[in-house]
């Protein structure tokens, strides 16, 4: 069956702030469809991410849930970065209502600060993110674009300070982020990860580096750089 893919255009009126519109429903990403997963593909990845795009038409969300399933029971980590996007939602309600349902399913939950208060109703960082863990995750990440990021689990909270460049479109940066925290979660087992505050420095750093390098090239693809990268600009700070 052909399925047309969704469309979405970005516009940058500053280079950190954004505006989406999307052009879609019906398109691929609402027909998801279990028949055409590739299940032992999934049962035999280390790390499965998923956000919350997929959970809002059916068949996607079964479809989404299933597959989450299917890879958690398997014992992979799972990723969810609900990326919010309230346009495509029927209304901020549902929208609310889904995407804290399925926060129990994701090992790692990563936010940006304005998702984290919209899920949790709470100005304090943390008491938002102690909501966001005691709900299962192991490791919650909170970004602030520019001013840099929280990390927290049930062992530690930390603050890092995002690294100076000169930013030219921010598109991508969250993606980059989350990315290269599943590089090192891939490369580090992920119960280490979360019982030592020292390795998890490390990996937000890396993560931190990711991000910085994307937010000074436009688009969001072209831009994510590859781990020797992000190591060469590590090395220079």
């Amino acid at each position: 069956m052909i399925r047309l893919s969704g469309l979405a255009f970005i516009s940058l009126p500053t280079p950190n702030t954004r505006e989406f519109l999307f052009y879609r429903n019906p398109s691929a990403d609402t027909r998801l469809d279990l028949k055409e997963f590739d299940n032992d593909f999934i049962e035999n990845t280390k790390v499965f991410h998923f956000g919350s795009i997929t959970l809002i038409n059916e068949p996607s969300k079964s479809s989404t849930l299933k597959a989450v399933k299917i890879a958690k029971d398997a014992g992979a980590v799972i990723s969810y970065d609900p990326n919010l996007r309230l346009k495509l939602w029927p209304n901020a309600k549902t929208a609310k209502k889904e995407i804290n349902a399925t926060l129990p399913l994701a090992d790692v939950v990563k936010v940006n600060d304005e998702e984290l208060f919209f899920l949790t109703g709470k100005d304090d960082v943390k008491k938002a993110m102690d909501e966001i863990l005691f709900k299962g995750p192991g490791l919650c990440l909170v970004t602030q674009g520019e001013k840099g990021c929280y990390y927290k689990t049930n062992n530690y909270f930390g603050k890092f300070n995002a690294y100076k460049v000169d930013a030219v479109d921010s598109s991508g940066c969250g993606d980059s982020f989350v990315s290269s925290i599943l590089v090192k979660i891939i490369d580090n087992d992920f119960k280490k990860i979360i019982l030592n505050k020292d390795i998890m420095l490390s990996t937000i750093k890396f993560a931190s580096g990711a991000a910085a390098i994307t937010s000074t090239k436009k688009g969001v693809i072209s831009s994510l750089p590859n781990k020797n990268e992000v190591e060469k600009f590590l090395y220079n700070k």
